[in-house]
């Protein structure tokens, strides 16, 4: 059976929850994965603005190697958090 090339599996996956500060009992989170194919390592993800808006701060890259994948999923995190004041 051939695979398709388009295919890919998860190798990392980060989630972190935090309170919305305008609805205490909605859950927003930062969701990021790497996942490979054949040719490329494809960070995706997203992050819920803790506020009344709830918009969306998203993540599409492709990388060659997983270093460079891990380094930019690892960065847009910590600038997420930064962005939101998480701790």
């Amino acid at each position: 059976m051939k695979k398709d090339l388009y295919t890919g599996s998860e190798c990392a996956i980060y989630y972190e929850p935090y309170p919305n500060q305008v609805y205490p009992f909605t859950v927003d989170a930062i969701f990021v994965e790497i996942v490979v194919t054949r040719t490329s390592y494809t960070v995706a993800g997203f992050a819920v603005f803790p506020d009344k808006s709830r918009r969306e701060m998203r993540i599409e890259e492709r990388h060659s190697n997983y270093r460079d994948a891990k380094h930019s999923a690892n960065q847009w995190v910590l600038s997420v958090r930064e962005a939101f004041n998480i701790n």
